[in-house]
């Protein structure tokens, strides 16, 4: 669970702060329909005919019409910029092609948190700090460890509370901070009493491993139940949980806990719980190779995981890895581990 991504997406349900009623803004029969077809649109289904209603719609709205109170506009805006950035549909093109999206959703997002309209704790000022907060700090292309704090510090001392898990992230990895276990920990509880979800996994791999916090095997347990109680909730990933319930204590090293997580997904097949194995391979000094052995994992995310989101995360960490801490032959050798491993270990 540790260092997930922040989804956007996933919050859409939460919108909005701005809507008010048909009566105080008047919108045509096209931008209705429009409106109708953009709400009801399948991005993973249909991601061109979703970025085409989002787009017309957005420019159905002059400079004179987009005031505070047409919440529309507001809305359409803001995800029109995360579609932008989604780009499902241009995968295969060159990558400045796709690049040219994900510029225009950056650009946007920057525009909606310099709108002058908006009060400092405005939604989608927020929401959009949040997105330039993550996307400098994973996004290989647009990298900018400066920027990606600026961004999500400020939605984080708003009490936003997706910037407060992220911002925690930080602390935890330590790079675009200096790494403070016990800064990752407070932020991550405050994170957690504001109601998001990811970080009680992330609690739950300090109490194991007494990383700002002493070991605690029953409160790992509690954060880990509480991770798993998500909105419209998919994955399997529930090694930890359950190894931990069936070894009735905690690992005395990562290099134990791996193993037992390892051998856990080798017996359920369990697509899901690769990037579990990736995060654990640096928490301590009791794995050979960290760097390979965290590559090795995340590239057989990339190769196994029907996780769209896992397998996102994990191209992005193989990118990190490949431009600032391996070697082409490091490189190289985990990608020959991991092929190795499907081979022998994966039956489906």
């Amino acid at each position: 669970m540790k260092k997930f991504l922040i989804k956007i997406l996933f919050i859409l349900s939460f919108l909005t702060n701005f809507e008010t009623s048909a009566e105080e803004f008047k919108y045509t029969n096209e931008q209705l329909n429009l409106y109708d077809v953009m709400d009801t649109c399948n991005i993973n289904k249909t991601y061109l005919k979703c970025l085409e209603a989002y787009e017309k719609l957005y420019d159905t709205f002059p400079s004179e019409s987009q005031s505070i109170d047409n919440w529309m506009y507001h809305e359409i805006r803001y995800w029109l910029a995360d579609l932008y950035f989604s780009s499902k549909d241009t995968k295969n093109l060159p990558n400045e092609e796709i690049n040219k999206y994900k510029e225009k959703a950056i650009i946007m997002w920057n525009i909606i948190f310099n709108d002058p309209q908006y009060k400092k704790d405005n939604w989608y000022k927020l929401a959009s700090a949040v997105a330039l907060g993550w996307n400098y700090y994973v996004q290989p292309d647009f990298r900018d460890f400066d920027k990606a704090f600026k961004f999500m510090k400020y939605a984080a001392d708003n009490d936003f509370h997706w910037a407060i898990n992220n911002l925690g992230v930080f602390y935890d990895q330590g790079r675009a901070v200096k790494q403070d276990y016990k800064k990752a920990y407070e932020l991550y509880n405050k994170a957690a009493d504001l109601g998001n979800n990811w970080s009680h996994g992330n609690i739950a791999v300090l109490y194991t491993f007494g990383l700002g916090v002493k070991k605690n095997y029953e409160r790992a347990i509690i954060h880990l139940k509480l991770a798993r109680i998500e909105w419209a909730y998919t994955s399997d990933e529930f090694s930890e949980l359950m190894v931990l319930f069936e070894k009735k204590r905690l690992p005395v090293s990562a290099k134990e806990y791996m193993s037992w997580i390892e051998s856990y997904i080798i017996k359920n097949q369990s697509k899901d719980d690769f990037q579990t194995l990736a995060w654990l391979s640096d928490i301590d000094d009791s794995v050979e190779d960290p760097l390979v052995t965290e590559y090795k994992w995340q590239y057989v995310v990339t190769k196994i995981s029907k996780e769209t989101d896992h397998i996102i995360r994990a191209d992005q960490e193989i990118k990190f890895l490949e431009e600032f801490k391996m070697s082409e032959k490091e490189v190289v050798l985990a990608k020959k581990l991991a092929e190795d491993w499907i081979i022998k270990n994966w039956k489906n």
